[in-house]
């Protein structure tokens, strides 16, 4: 009876989410909507990571976002499998996960650091110096996503697995453990969100032509000033909080089947 009891105890614990990924999944949500409501508000227009027409924050703004994984499908089945592997890792008592994702961590940043400065491979696309330090430095960050080079996969993953999973993450912003925990959910709101509301910017400053894909009309974007997409992001986030919030509860007293995959 005692081994039945305790069985069932066990069970119940190895159910419990984890923060740490919830939280990590928060934050590659939220900057996931800076991608997008840049897209949404300024436009097509100007290459973020074009160094001859850039600027340091527009590149930022981009560069920062390759935290987020996206297409093509079949180059990332790769990491998808580093993921399944790494589960097991995550599945470690605190302290022992603690230090493996330390050390992890600094390993492929570091790793990135070394083989971006030798140059030779890593990425198809060498850095080069440029007229400034900064454009030198955005230059050297500039690593191919499509399809994700080695480099690309360092620069990223290193510092997820070192700030993510390192320290105890999970209790310092709740709001990025929130979204983490509906994440789908999320995901769908905060196109409709960005759309809904650009759209009728859009319209009032280009009239019907805005709707016409670029480069011959805006793509429905009304292409304001970048203050504008971090405006919109921040707006997003606060609107999509309440929202996100609640259904997180929903899932966590009410056991339906369908509240698992939204």
């Amino acid at each position: 009876m005692n081994d039945a009891i305790k069985g069932r105890t066990s069970v119940r614990e190895a159910r419990v989410r984890d923060d740490a990924i919830d939280w990590l999944r928060g934050l590659v949500m939220t900057l996931m909507v800076l991608d997008h409501a840049r897209d949404f508000w300024g436009g097509f227009r100007v290459k973020p990571l074009d160094l001859a027409t850039t600027t340091p924050v527009l590149f930022a703004t981009r560069c920062v976002t390759h935290f987020r994984i996206s297409y093509p499908l079949v180059p990332w089945i790769g990491v998808m499998a580093l993921g399944y592997a790494f589960g097991r890792t995550v599945a470690l008592p605190a302290e022992c996960r603690r230090a493996q994702c330390l050390t992890l961590g600094i390993t492929m940043t570091a790793g990135f650091i070394v083989l971006r400065a030798l140059n030779w491979y890593g990425d198809p696309v060498p850095w080069a110096p440029q007229r400034s330090l900064v454009l030198t430095v955005l230059s050297f960050l500039n690593c191919e996503k499509y399809p994700p080079s080695l480099d690309y996969l360092l620069m990223t993953l290193g510092p997820l697995t070192l700030f993510a999973f390192a320290p105890a993450l999970s209790a310092r912003v709740r709001v990025l453990t929130v979204f983490g925990k509906t994440a789908l959910l999320f995901y769908v709101l905060h196109l409709f969100l960005l759309r809904y509301t650009s759209l009728p910017v859009a319209l009032a400053r280009f009239g019907a032509s805005a709707l016409a894909p670029f480069p011959k009309g805006t793509g429905a974007s009304p292409e304001l000033p970048l203050a504008v997409t971090y405006g919109a992001w921040l707006a997003t986030l606060i609107a999509l909080y309440p929202v996100c919030r609640w259904y997180a509860r929903v899932k966590a007293t009410r056991k339906y089947a369908w509240t698992s995959y939204l």
